[in-house]
Order: structure tokens, then sequence, then C-alpha cells
């Protein structure tokens, strides 16, 4: 039995309020799937009903599995008030659903509580890297062979998987039980692994020498496998892409180039993930053109680290058919078509930038102040409004000079129905049909703003830009494919006709960004004196500058 509350939820993107379903209680003996949601991280996984965003809400609730014996409080803002027999029941309480799965997780495994824990203090001391800053280590699995720990950060780290053979954890409670007289044993015990075997659990030290040693085999001139077994545990026991050393950075580019010039098409895939720490698509490896990794590879290497090693919102690249490329935001994942990779180094280039562009957006606005979207609005003017409310709607004709004086409250709902009407209800880029009004009606007066910017959008509207509709040094206009109502500065409207390098950066605000993003961050664009500097500057102190020191890429 699950007790299932309705919550009201502000999303963290689109600032819009929403209604969830959240679980207070449950007895997963009678209602298993909730422990199942648990495990696979879907427990209060709710989804924002107007822009799709997804995540997990953090509350309180009591878990109760009677056939294990566990009673666990999860107490993540101020302490529920429970009775006095319920507190005394309680086997465990945690403040993070994170720390509720561990606990599920360790015991299903047949792993104890006080073993755990004294383990992670094990962990802690072998590594302090582990819990530097906001870092938190939690059990994710266990098998026979292997316990996997899952390093989470607040915000703006991609957590980090660290897996430890299950015979270390073995060998250190061999002959204790774990309680009682027996903890002063183990806490030795402890120390002694500590001390003696520290060194052992941070292979990443061992591969990064050896990573040091193949990039000097290269640099000598001696030709190496990047097939053999040995090169490919060196890959997989680097630190994650976020955590590589610049020296680090700097022997895998050398490795790269050195595949690139001998044709070793199979090492590129596995040295581009481990350089940049997303998956790529294994479709990539048999591509028809040559020179779309090192593409990739010289176009992210010379972007800030944030960007991409650091960017919790970018986890895959995949190759798909088609013409086109896309950004998931849900899924942080990018898709680029064939066509595109096949049609040149610089629309390549200029594609996986723009669709990181994306990606780093999404990463900045999931801070509270929401910088990227923060910085459309104030330095360009960029406002969105949602047609499904029917406050953002007359926030929008308000910006171009409201309704006319005397409009009825039915008269206004008819145009807001006339507006919805009007976006069409098929996303893409062409125009839907103008709705019409057959009696007399402010919609009818084609000076009405609404109408006008609906008039003068069109298809493919980024590229009517000087025609869209002019109010208060305001252009309004309709994207159909986001189905969303937009406002941008005139100015930033002639900016980008007289000096970006493409008008579909006038498409959306997100489009905009990524553009700027794109161009901004290409070394080799043609005409980057033409970016303002006030938009040089943003970027830098935000995202970071441009990598210079690392543009000679000569396997291109």
């Amino acid at each position: 039995m699950a007790i299932f509350h309705e919550y009201g939820l502000r999303c963290s993107r689109c600032e819009q309020r929403f209604a969830a379903h959240l679980v207070d209680s449950v007895n997963v003996q009678r209602a298993p799937q909730v422990k199942q949601a648990l495990l696979e991280r879907r427990l209060n996984l709710v989804e924002c009903s107007h822009c799709g965003m997804t995540a997990v809400i953090e509350k309180n609730l009591l878990y109760v599995d009677p056939p294990r014996r566990l009673r666990v409080a999860v107490s993540v803002g101020p302490d529920e008030a429970l009775s006095a027999d319920l507190e005394a029941q309680l086997t465990h309480r945690v403040s993070s659903l994170e720390g509720l799965r561990e606990i599920v997780v360790a015991g299903d495994r047949g792993i104890s509580g006080e073993r755990l824990r004294l383990f992670k203090v094990y962990l802690y001391s072998a590594d302090p890297r582990l819990h530097l800053g906001s870092a938190r280590l939690f059990l994710d699995d266990a098998s026979d062979e292997t316990l996997t720990f899952l390093r989470l950060f607040d915000e703006g780290v991609r957590p980090m998987r660290v897996e430890i053979a299950r015979v270390v954890f073995d060998a250190m409670f061999a002959g204790h039980d774990g309680t009682g007289a027996e903890r002063g044993g183990l806490v030795a015990r402890v120390a002694d692994f500590v001390a003696g075997l520290g060194a052992l659990f941070d292979p990443a030290k061992d591969a990064l020498g050896s990573l040091r040693h193949y990039a000097g085999r290269v640099t000598r001139g001696e030709i190496i496998d990047p097939a053999h077994d040995d090169f490919l545990a060196m890959l997989a026991g680097l630190p994650p892409a976020a955590r590589l050393t610049r020296q680090a950075q700097a022997d895998l580019d050398v490795i790269f180039a050195d595949a690139c010039s001998r044709a070793q098409d199979h090492a590129l895939r596995a040295l581009l993930e481990a350089r940049f720490g997303f998956a790529l698509d294994p479709d990539w490896l048999h591509n028809h053109s040559r020179l779309d990794l090192p593409v990739l590879w010289a176009a992210l290497r010379d972007l800030p680290d944030v960007a991409v090693e650091g960017n919790d919102m970018l986890e895959e690249v995949n190759l798909e058919p088609g013409s086109r490329a896309l950004y998931f935001e849900a899924l942080r994942r990018i898709d680029i078509g064939d066509a595109i990779v096949n049609g040149g180094v610089a629309s390549l280039r200029h594609c996986i930038l723009h669709e990181v562009g994306h990606a780093m957006h999404a990463s900045l606005d999931r801070r509270k102040d929401r910088p990227a979207s923060a910085w459309l609005t104030q330095a360009f003017g960029w406002r969105v409004y949602d047609p499904r409310s029917a406050d953002d709607i007359d926030r929008w004709v308000a910006a171009m000079g409201g309704y006319p004086p005397g409009t009825s409250f039915m008269l206004r709902y008819e145009v807001r129905n006339l507006i919805r009407q009007s976006m069409g209800g098929n996303p893409g880029f062409i125009a839907a049909p103008v709705a019409i009004h057959s009696q007399p009606h402010p919609w009818n007066d084609p000076g009405f703003g609404p109408r006008a910017a609906f008039e003068k959008t069109g298809s493919d509207w980024w590229l009517r830009c000087e025609h869209w509709h002019l109010a208060q040094g305001q252009r309004f206009f309709v994207n159909y494919n986001y189905a969303l109502l937009m406002e941008v500065a005139d100015e930033t409207v002639r900016f980008v006709i007289e000096h970006a390098p493409d008008r579909y950066a006038l498409s959306a605000p997100q489009e905009f960004f990524a553009e700027m993003f794109a161009w901004y961050y290409d070394m080799n664009h043609f005409d980057r004196s033409a970016i303002p500097r006030s938009v040089a500057d943003w970027f830098d102190a935000t995202v970071g500058p441009p990598d210079g020191a690392r543009l000679n890429h000569t396997w291109l």
C-alpha cells in the first residue's frame, strides 16, 4: 500500500506551476512497484506539464518493508511529527531518496549498514577526493565480484561511479560480525587497510602514468596499438573526463592525432569518450566520412571544460539518418544527421558547437538564477510566452500595446482562443493558417498587435525577421516549432541581420544562445571580429574563454 497526495510544484526551468502526485508513505510488501521505482530512480519523478522538464522531487516520506524489518524515514525538510511509538520503530533516518535507495540495495545484497558505513570510511580515507566539496558517496549496486558506489554532487558536476572489488570488502571484514565488541577491531582493520592498500584503491594514478608512457612513445615515433587489451584497460582506468589533468588531456591529444594519421579508426571512438566523457554512438565508426571524429575532437577541445567534460547535461552524441541536428534536454543527448557529417568540415564543426551550446544553456539554467535566460532577456530583449496560459497571452498582448480600450472579458477570452487556434496543432517550420472571426471583433483589425504578429510571422519565420510586427522597440512573432509566442528587441534583430553568421539565431532564444555560443567558440570562424565585446565578456565570465592554446589541429 502506498499513500499519495497531490502537491503544487513550480518548474525550475519555465517557472510555471503544475500539480503532481507524490508518495508520502509506502509499505513495499503491499506495493512492490514503489520499491522498483526507487531502485530505478523513478520514485517521485515528475514532468512539468508546461515545458516537459523532468525531475525527482525530494520530500519527507516513510518507507516500510516488513519482511526485511526496514522502517526508514526520509527527512529532507523540517521533520514531520511522528508518534513516539513510530519514532521508536524506525530503523534508519536519512536525508535523501538516494540514502534510502542505498539502504534498500545493501539489504537486498546482504550488506549490513554497519559494515557499509565503516567501508565508506575506508574509501574516504583511501581517496580524500571522494568527499571534496559537496560530494556524497552512496552504494549504487553490489554483486559477488564488485561493489559500485556513486559519487554525487549538489550541482554542476556529473556523478562519478567508483567500482571496488568485492574481495577487498570481504577481506576487510573476515572473521568479524561487525557489531558489539567487534566494532573496535573493525575500526582498526579499516585503519590497516587505509595504510596498506590505499594506493591500490586509486588505479587512476597508474592509468595516468601509463597514459604518459604511451604519449611519450608516440612522441618518439614509436607505433602503439590502441586495440591492445593493456591500452584499453588504461583508458578504462582513467579518471572521469571532468577530472582529467591538463597533462592527461594533452597526452590524449597526442595519441588521438597519431591514431588519425595512421588511420586507426577503431581507436578514435574510445579515445574521444575517454577525453570528453560522453557516450558516442557506434554508428560513428561506420560513417563514410573519415573526418567526422577528428572534427568533433578539434571543435570540442577548444571549449572550456565546463561546456563538455564538466557538463552534466551532455551524456551522449548519436549519429542518425537525415539532415537535422537536435539536442534532447530530457535525454541529455545530441543527434546529428549523417547528411551534416558528410557535408564538410565547416558545417559539422558549426553543428556540433551549436548543439553543445544548447547543452550549455540547459546546464546554466539549472541554477536558481538561470543566468543564460536572464542574459538573453536583459541584453537582447528575448521573452517567451506560453499560449496555454491565459496570463502569458495577456502579457504578450500588453507588450504590444494591450487590448483596445473597453474590451470585455468575453472578447479577451475569444482573442486568447483565436491565438491558440492560430498556433496550429503540428510543430514544425510551416505557419498555420491565421484563425478568422466572422463578426466585428478586435481580432479582425489588421493593426491589432497579436493579429499583426501572426500575419507577419510566416513559415521559416527567422528569414522574414525584418517584417515581424514592431511595437515599442520590440519585435513580435510566433515560433510554430516550439508552439510559443515570442518577443525580441528590434536592435537584436538588426544586429543578427547585419553581423551574425545565420538568421536562424532569431528563430528562438534557445537558438540565439546556441548560435552565439557556436560563433564565439569557433576559433576558425572567418568573422569572429564582429562578435560584440559584451557577448565575449559574458561567455568568458560565465562559461570560460576559448582555449586558444590548443589551436594547432595538425591531423585535420
